[in-house]
């Protein structure tokens, strides 16, 4: 028997049969039969060469423990580059796809902030429109009727957060309130013998004159 031939047919198919495991998986079966052929190989590879040449068995045998790892990794790179591999390994799933709805909550974070009025009842759940848009919001524990002002404070999801609100008056302008109080006396004062002056000299104009004498 030629140990030497069978040490290589047996070496070759645990090589082949290491890479069928990972394209057609068989519950580890393919596993067995392959270190079965690897024993096998090691086996004939020392019957053949162990006494009249032990160099030759060291590389075989060296041969054997690099080629199966080195199989394994090529396997697994030709895999992931190939279609029919990558139908096979399923890639990871992206940020957006890890995060429900973030692209409809990215959205929603622009309109934190703005005021509305509701188009239903919020209990908490129901309806409101911000430019034209119905967008799905709830309040946090109370009830709001519709056509009720609220202002956007968060977004949970897909749906905003709101809270009741009023419109913002606007303030006073203070500023100008007390320049009008400082006003210096003389200049808010008015004189008033210019305007005794003023109706007297009226009064002597619109009169009529009597020439009769008496």
């Amino acid at each position: 028997m030629n140990y030497g031939f069978w040490a290589i047919i047996s070496l070759s198919l645990a090589i082949i049969l290491i890479a069928a495991e990972i394209f057609l998986p068989s519950g580890g079966l393919i596993s067995i039969l392959m270190i079965i052929s690897y024993v096998s190989a090691i086996y004939c590879a020392y019957m053949a060469w162990w006494e009249p040449n032990p160099v030759l068995f060291w590389g075989f045998s060296g041969f054997s423990v690099v080629a199966i790892p080195t199989t394994l990794f090529l396997a697994f790179v030709w895999l992931e580059k190939s279609a029919w591999g990558k139908r096979i390994l399923l890639e990871a799933p992206t940020s957006d796809e890890v995060t429900p709805f973030a692209a409809d909550e990215l959205r929603l974070k622009k309109f934190i902030g703005e005021k509305t009025t509701t188009l239903t009842p919020l209990s908490p759940g129901g309806m409101i429109s911000i430019n034209g848009d119905r967008i799905h919001c709830y309040s946090q524990g109370m009830m709001i009727d519709a056509n009720q002002l609220v202002k956007v404070i968060g977004v949970a999801g897909s749906r905003l957060i709101v809270e009741p609100t009023t419109l913002d008056e606007t303030p006073l302008n203070n500023s100008l309130l007390d320049d009008e109080l400082n006003v210096a006396p003389s200049e808010a004062s008015i004189n008033t013998s210019d305007i005794f002056l003023s109706d007297a000299q009226k009064n002597s104009t619109n009169q009529p004159i009597d020439f009769e004498t008496r």
